[in-house]
């Protein structure tokens, strides 16, 4: 379990039970989170992660637009495909949260995703649209909730970073105002795969401080068998 500056934020990263590495990286900083989970077989998913995680901090970094920052992570990704045929089909999915005083900013690619859980109101929100063939089909009414979670195809996704269709435009991208006592969640689908929506606020409502809500969430997750890597990080709202 690993804590951010100043304490605003924790965060878990974890093997599973099943998987033998971890492909899924991520990144706490003062006012910048990112969560990346890689694909691609032979240790190419840990690679693809890694590049977007340190492209998108060091885009970050030098000036401030995330978006820009993710393009930069697709170029790289992309470059290293290019260059090398073992590399040739690894990506990666990436949900990154920026804050800029009372105001965040959240931007993905693929199926991690972002939830926003209200601490006065009890409730939870899923902020992110998954990128992913049964998120179409959910959206289109062809598929429930329920249904999508244990559908064969709820992997196969539309969109990720290495992949040679993806634009500026094929980012997901919001922009809100912190609300006093808010929470904002970033996970890999390893975590939100196994514990749907109304599991997860029930482990909200019935934990208090930040590294016992991820805890609980991935004894929960590897209780229920732990076949992908969990990554999560928790982020308070500025006091």
């Amino acid at each position: 379990m690993a804590k951010s500056p100043k304490s605003r934020a924790a965060a878990v990263c974890d093997t599973g039970c099943v998987r033998a590495h971890n492909e899924d990286a991520i990144y706490c900083g003062d006012d910048l989170w990112l969560i990346a989970d890689g694909m691609g077989g032979h240790a190419r998913g840990e690679v693809a992660s890694r590049l977007a995680i340190e492209a998108v901090v060091q885009n970050f970094s030098a000036n401030g637009d995330l978006l820009y920052a993710i393009e930069q992570a697709q170029k790289q990704i992309r470059s290293a495909c290019e260059f090398s045929v073992d590399s040739r089909f690894m990506g990666t999915t990436i949900v990154a949260l920026c804050c800029r005083g009372l105001s965040y900013e959240i931007a993905w690619v693929g199926d991690s995703r972002a939830y926003l859980w209200d601490v006065e109101n009890q409730t939870l929100s899923q902020l992110t649209q998954d990128h992913s063939l049964v998120s179409d089909m959910v959206t289109k009414g062809l598929l429930t909730d329920e249904q999508a979670m244990s559908h064969p195809k709820r992997h196969v996704l539309t969109r990720c970073l290495g992949s040679h269709r993806l634009g500026n435009t094929d980012i997901g991208h919001i922009q809100r105002i912190w609300q006093p006592q808010q929470q904002i969640l970033l996970c890999s689908d390893g975590l939100s795969d196994a514990l749907s929506a109304a599991q997860l606020a029930l482990v909200f409502t019935a934990q208090k401080d930040k590294p016992s809500l991820l805890q609980t969430m991935l004894d929960l997750v590897k209780t229920a068998g732990g076949d992908d890597n969990i990554s999560a990080i928790l982020i308070d709202a500025i006091a």
